[in-house]
């Protein structure tokens, strides 16, 4: 499966059963703060954002009163093949980069606290001294500081979460077999290395299923004071990915990942005198320079960076595989 015409709930769709080759659009809408999240107008301006992409982009084309149950029927129960309950999935950020892996990363470090392995002051040392790699660098997390641990809470975005949760095995690499947590943590990798992958083969959906009410399980006997929804609303992610195909194409990351450039500009701009007018206007003249570009659309792979090497300071294999695929080389 590599998108949601793929998965069963298309294939049931009255519209897409008629127009089988009809143009998904995937919308989001979420409302965000343009201030300072703890300043004195944080509560003033705001504003919602109503996102939408077109469902068979390439990856590299689109490389962000208080009631309680329903009260009344509303426009969406209109919408022809949407429902309030099947065609709301859950969001992976969500339930892992921002709910799941912190957790289990602190009750890891409170465990190893406990236990006498590591204090909380060698666990700050060790993160301060850990070299992040290329790749990593951009998402690499603040530290983790005592108070932090105290609160029980880690202040990271997403990507620095799951970043920090990747590479704990590697920064912690000498104490992780003494911590009975490790058996949720191995489960709870394997889950993410499924449900991030794209695309997504039919034949995992048992195996997903069952790593999923194993992970369940673990908590329950390991970690019975850490169970929340998100726990248990997991179990059903292998009954998602196939009504809707790989959930890694239905997350809602890029799109808060746009909030900031947003907010950004509406500080910049010093003006809140009808700030929708003046963000949408910006956003329009920053499309419209986009879409000028002659390589917009063409969809090549570019190196990023690049160094210069001594061709014979190579090893010999390299040499040759050089010598036989390329026609020059400067001298």
């Amino acid at each position: 499966m590599y998108d949601y015409r793929h998965a069963s709930q298309a294939k049931q769709h009255p519209i897409l059963k008629n127009k089988p080759d009809s143009l998904l659009f995937h919308l989001y809408i979420d409302e965000i703060g343009l201030t300072n999240p703890i300043g004195a107008k944080k509560d003033t301006q705001k504003i919602t954002m109503l996102y939408f992409q077109l469902e068979h982009l390439p990856d590299i084309v689109r490389s962000n009163i208080i009631l309680q149950g329903v009260d009344d029927v509303r426009p969406f129960s209109k919408l022809i093949g949407f429902h309030a309950t099947t065609s709301l999935p859950n969001d992976l950020m969500h339930d892992f980069n921002e709910g799941l892996c912190s957790q289990i990363l602190l009750a890891m470090i409170k465990e190893a606290s406990t236990k006498r392995i590591l204090s909380y002051g060698d666990i700050e040392d060790r993160l301060m001294s850990f070299e992040y790699g290329l790749n990593d660098k951009s998402n690499k997390p603040p530290i983790l500081r005592k108070k932090h641990l105290n609160k029980g809470k880690i202040v990271d975005t997403a990507s620095q979460k799951m970043c920090l949760f990747k590479l704990f095995p590697i920064i912690f690499h000498d104490i992780i077999d003494q911590l009975d947590a490790k058996e949720i943590y191995i489960c709870l990798r394997e889950i993410i290395s499924h449900l991030y992958a794209s695309p997504f083969r039919k034949s995992w959906l048992p195996y997903l299923h069952f790593l999923t009410v194993r992970f369940q399980s673990l908590m329950v006997h390991l970690l019975p004071n850490l169970i929340t929804p998100k726990v248990h609303f997991i179990t059903h992610y292998a009954k998602q990915v196939k009504m809707y195909g790989p959930p890694i194409r239905h997350w809602c990351m890029r799109f808060e990942s746009k909030h900031q450039a947003f907010k950004q500009l509406a500080i910049k701009s010093n003006n809140f005198k009808n700030i929708l007018y003046t963000l949408s206007k910006r956003h329009q003249l920053r499309q419209c320079l986009l879409l000028s570009l002659s390589n917009y659309y063409k969809m090549i792979n570019e190196g990023y960076s690049s160094t210069e090497r001594n061709l014979y300071a190579l090893p010999a294999d390299v040499r040759k595989l050089l010598h036989e695929n390329i026609r020059y080389f400067d001298d």
